[in-house]
This record gives C-alpha cells, sequence and structure tokens, in this order.
C-alpha cells in the first residue's frame, strides 16, 4: 500500500483552478504564481513545482510537497521500485526516458492510476542512459 513520509510542503500556495481531481498529481505554477494541472495552458512554468498533497477548489489553499516521500499517482507506464520518474502532460508519473527531467525515484510502484509512492527532492537532472 502506497505512503508517505516527511513531507517538505510549500507554504502560502493557492489553486489556480479547481484542482479537484488532482491529488497526488504533479503540478506547476501559472504566470501569477497559482498552482495548476500540469496540462494548463495558462501561462507560466511548464516544469513541475511538487506533488498536490489534497484538492483545493479555486482559490483556495494548495499544499504542495517538494521533498520527501509522497502519493503520486502513475502514468500509463507499470512503474517498480528504483525507478526513475519523469511527468506525464497530466502530472502522473511515468517512468523517465533519455533526455527526460528526473522528479523522483519510485519507492514502491504500482500500475496505471494506482497510487504509488516516490521520493521527490531531487535537484531535476537530465536521464542519459547512453
Amino acid at each position: 500500500m502506497a505512503y508517505k513520509a516527511i513531507l517538505v510542503n510549500l507554504p502560502t500556495l493557492q489553486a489556480g483552478e479547481d484542482l479537484d481531481d488532482y491529488q497526488y498529481y504533479f503540478v506547476k505554477l501559472n504566470g501569477d504564481g497559482d498552482v495548476v494541472t500540469m496540462d494548463s495552458t495558462d501561462e507560466g512554468t511548464d516544469e513541475p513545482i511538487g506533488v498536490l498533497q489534497y484538492n483545493p477548489d479555486d482559490g483556495i489553499s494548495a499544499t504542495v510537497a517538494v521533498a520527501g516521500v509522497t502519493k503520486l499517482v502513475a502514468g500509463e507506464d507499470n512503474l517498480d521500485a528504483g525507478d526513475y520518474v519523469a511527468t506525464d502532460d497530466d502530472g502522473k508519473a511515468v517512468e523517465a526516458a533519455d533526455d527526460d527531467f528526473v522528479y523522483g525515484r519510485v519507492i514502491e510502484g504500482g500500475d496505471e492510476d494506482e497510487i504509488i509512492s516516490v521520493l521527490i527532492g531531487y535537484v531535476p537532472t537530465q536521464l542519459n542512459t547512453t
């Protein structure tokens, strides 16, 4: 069963849209510094800031974990312990491929749409297995 451990969370962030269905997904910041989904078209960064810990409505405080062991929704890949994690366009965890930025490492894996445990908090690096 997936679990989370001591986390470092970013304080005073606000949801920039309804995040009701995005608990344990990677999220990013829009141009106003608000938390939005990875597939949001709002101007801002395209890289994730961390993993959303709750499911706030638009304008409500958003807790985003940036370091520690967090729960995270698995994408289309079957993820195993030890795999390096990137994000898909929806904010789900997928196995990092060559030249992907790595955002964590799987502690306890799972299949698509299952909640897994991932260690986050690395400085993102590009995976290069060649």
